[in-house]
């Protein structure tokens, strides 16, 4: 018989057993796509995207499976849904009359803010009418325990096209397997336990005949990682506005640059992206003064993806480790900060903790998901880092739904227990976003912040162009940023809704 029960990983389950209903552990993307050509292309409906989201299903098993527990145990696994509606999923807002940019924020916010109902599959699509200019947006959420940023990624490439298109594909026809019984998930829970012990238990025993270092070499990483956090803990990040959440409420915002801006700073500089952020975001915070306590470092947690190709949309999973970056908050002019945040950020990625997050990762799927749970209530207790700062490739293609084309991409990382702003970072066909998902009660430091972004790129940029004029070829051009969607006041929102 198929086999219809498919258990999550230990990291999987962690995003759920740390979701609370006022910071859920989904991640997202607000996509923005071109007003249609008149003529050539028919206006989107809901029902044409259903049609065309439902067609693409097949490729997508997650997205019609929901959560099950395993009796005793607990654990979460995956079965087929056997009342999956297409209608549950793919839902449409329209703007008032006069959309705006400020209308659009509050929008995206309050999609972004509703945790996905656990009795269904975990992820929705929502078409949002009514922007300014005649185009249209797609605010896709998925919840953390699906995927990681590479797998939204792939999503997205698996639900649109690569080409325009007129029409949606006939959907394969599916059929749900039988939902297990309590006795066959207990069951499935036992095999794979022992499946996981045997294998782990072989393969330590190889390693070790074969390559004795590679044991030495796994608990060398363990300690590091370890000793990284006991570090960190010992040492406290600077306080930041955004470390005191209200719970009141959470804002999206986004801020977007030409990527071959940044690649070519990059270039100048002898860094790369992920490097420039990190330093934007130190000179960001110093100049918004949202980082307190002198003499100590806005500390940003960084995950790091483990696979070298994009995750198949088939299985997906969360495959990540991470990095903690510690980043100067004081005054300093820009090549010193921007020597010292390079210094750091490779510092820490060789340090070895990266690979042994990795090894505890797989250790929890034999000891069990409680492991990785316990691990964050003891950092949850004594904070060790500020923000999430993610940066996620995506493809470097324009991408198609029908006849209209996707021009950006703005990504959302969740907000973790006692933490206002997480940052994402995502490249999509020639540009560089920025996504701020924040506390609602720091809303304003937060554009505060975005708009000392704007300013940091174009001092960054003037750094790099020195320092080549400096050693010799003809000065370039500066880069200049593009600020994408940024609004201009608050207001009162107003949505109407279609089921």
């Amino acid at each position: 018989m198929e086999q219809a029960v498919e258990r999550l990983s230990a990291l999987d389950s962690f995003f759920l057993d740390i979701e609370r209903e006022d910071a859920p552990m989904h991640i997202g993307a607000l996509c923005l796509f071109d007003e249609p050509q008149p003529g050539v292309c028919a206006r989107l409906t809901l029902q044409r995207l259903r049609a065309h989201v439902e067609s693409r299903l097949s490729a997508i098993p997650r997205y019609r499976q929901r959560l099950a527990r395993v009796p005793l145990e607990g654990h979460p696994v995956w079965v087929d849904s056997t009342d999956f509606r297409i209608a549950d999923h793919v839902r449409a807002v329209a703007l008032p009359c006069a959309g705006s940019p400020e209308r659009l924020e509050e929008t995206v916010s309050w999609i972004f803010s509703q945790p996905l109902s656990r009795s269904r599959p975990l992820w929705e699509i929502w078409l949002i009418e009514g922007l300014p200019g005649g185009g249209f947006a797609l605010a896709c959420k998925t919840h953390h325990c699906l995927c990681d940023g590479l797998g939204g990624a792939a999503l997205l490439t698996a639900i649109l096209g690569t080409e325009p298109f007129t029409k949606a594909e006939r959907p394969s026809v599916w059929r749900p397997r039988r939902p297990p019984s309590g006795f066959e998930l207990l069951r499935s829970a036992v095999d794979s336990r022992w499946h996981g012990v045997s294998t782990l238990t072989s393969r330590a025993a190889s390693n070790w005949f074969e390559t004795p270092g590679a044991l030495v070499s796994g608990a060398s990483e363990m300690l590091s990682m370890f000793r990284s956090l006991a570090e960190a803990a010992w040492s406290p990040p600077t306080t930041t506005a955004f470390d005191h959440p209200t719970g009141s409420g959470q804002r999206f915002l986004w801020w977007s640059v030409p990527l071959d801006d940044v690649k070519r700073v990059g270039r100048r500089l002898g860094g790369t992206v992920n490097e420039i952020a990190l330093v934007l975001l130190s000179e960001a915070f110093a100049k918004t003064s949202a980082a307190s306590l002198p003499g100590r470092s806005l500390r940003v947690y960084c995950p790091v993806g483990a696979m070298a190709t994009a995750p198949s949309t088939a299985t997906l999973g969360n495959c990540v480790s991470g990095m903690l970056v510690d980043l100067p908050v004081a005054a300093l002019d820009l090549e010193s900060r921007w020597h010292r945040v390079k210094a750091a950020a490779r510092r820490s990625k060789d340090s070895g903790s990266v690979e042994g997050t990795f090894l505890l990762a797989g250790l929890a799927d034999m000891l069990g998901s409680s492991v990785l749970s316990r691990f964050e209530s003891v950092m949850t207790a004594a904070p060790v880092f500020n923000l999430v700062l993610t940066n996620v490739p995506g493809p470097t293609f324009p991408l198609y739904l029908f006849g209209q084309r996707m021009t950006s991409v703005s990504p959302l990382v969740p907000l973790f227990h006692g933490q206002g702003l997480g940052v994402a970072i995502f490249s999509y066909n020639g540009r560089l976003t920025w996504g701020f998902h924040v506390d609602a009660s720091q809303l304003d430091q937060a554009r505060k912040l975005r708009s000392a972004l704007a300013a940091a790129v174009i001092q960054l940029a003037r750094l790099a162009d020195a320092a080549v004029t400096a050693s010799g070829p003809e000065r370039k051009k500066v880069m200049r940023p593009f600020v994408v969607g940024t609004p201009r006041r608050e207001e009162p929102a107003s949505m109407a809704a279609s089921q």
